[in-house]
């Protein structure tokens, strides 16, 4: 299936298992920055997660921008996030045998993130 818009990534830098990953779609003109996207740990699948916004001595996070998962300019962000860590890893597709696998949650689960 042919994708619905351009998403273009790059990984910013590590960041303990992880890595912060920003995110361009100029289709509609909006950069997002601070992904996060964790490779898979043997049990669990590829985890991508947009940025969260720390809210000051209450140890809560909200999500600064939320995808409607059903949607399909998720999956394209999602797609885009691992294979630019893939890249920046050298990580391929044999190595990782879960990445074209569909998350573990279902998206009637959780309309929005």
């Amino acid at each position: 299936m042919e994708n619905e818009f351009e998403v273009e990534a790059e990984v910013h830098k590590p960041v303990g298992a992880g890595y912060r990953v920003k995110v361009l779609i100029p289709d509609i003109g909006i950069y997002i920055n601070g992904f996060m996207v964790f490779p898979p740990n043997g049990e669990q699948d590829w985890a991508v997660y947009p940025p969260l916004l720390g809210r000051a001595g209450r140890g809560k996070y909200r999500y600064t921008v939320e995808f409607n998962m059903q949607f399909p300019l998720w999956e394209e962000i999602r797609q885009a996030c691992i294979e630019a860590v893939k890249s920046a890893t050298g990580l391929s597709d044999e190595d990782d045998s879960t990445s074209n696998t569909q998350p573990t949650r279902k998206s009637d689960d959780m309309g929005f993130m």
